[in-house]
């Protein structure tokens, strides 16, 4: 098949993931061992919906080619009433927004979220630990879930239980936290530009006033 041939095709299933697909994420944490209530682990998993017909599977079919030749697993699930295209894999998944990015136009924002916020945060790293491929300290656990919660604040529907807010009760943490440096650097800067050209109050501009 020619360039412009591919370009159409990654065009379609950018529109047909800005329509039916869905950005989801898994919170495993580790249920045995000496790390039970300590480590947790974020995954990234990528769904496109559609009602269960003839004409969705052969459609999906062509769409696990067309993505095979660029490196993306998928894999088709069938239920009574709605058959799923899923990519599971870090890699994949991230090949695939990469991909579609150019294309897309609903879920532009929650793409660039998950490139630049949340992927290379849940890289995933080998023997670390034994009840998951990443282990994260707390913090660092709540920063990626502040930017989790961001990314499904701009979906529909309601949300899980499981956010930012229910782990900061469950461990005791009040105050907001920016645990990546460069994001914690930039509010400094925000804050100390903001207090140079703040306005005086009106009380020390009326007596600099009687003063002169």
């Amino acid at each position: 098949m020619n360039r412009n041939g591919e370009f159409v095709e990654i065009n379609y299933i950018a529109g047909l993931f800005d329509g039916e697909g869905c950005v989801g994420f898994n919170i495993v944490g580790c249920k045995t061992g000496y790390a039970r209530g300590k480590y947790y682990n974020i995954k990234s998993h990528l769904t496109i919906n559609l009602k269960n017909s003839k004409e969705s599977k052969k459609l999906f079919h062509i769409m696990k080619l067309v993505l095979n030749r660029y490196g993306i697993k998928a894999k088709v699930n069938e239920y009574t009433k709605q058959i799923h295209l899923e990519i599971m894999e870090y890699k994949s998944v991230k090949i695939f927004l990469k991909l579609i990015k150019p294309f897309s136009l609903l879920k532009r924002e929650q793409i660039k979220i998950m490139i630049n916020k949340i992927l290379p945060k849940i890289k995933p790293k080998k023997l670390i630990t034994r009840c998951g491929e990443r282990k994260f300290t707390r913090k660092q656990f709540l920063y990626v879930l502040q930017q989790v919660d961001k990314l499904n604040s701009m979906k529909g529907g309601r949300r899980g239980t499981y956010n930012t807010n229910f782990f900061r009760r469950l461990w005791g943490f009040k105050q907001k936290l920016l645990v990546d440096k460069r994001e914690q650097w930039n509010t400094h800067l925000r804050w100390k530009r903001k207090k140079r050209f703040s306005i005086p109050p009106r009380n020390e501009m009326i007596t600099s006033r009687v003063k002169m």
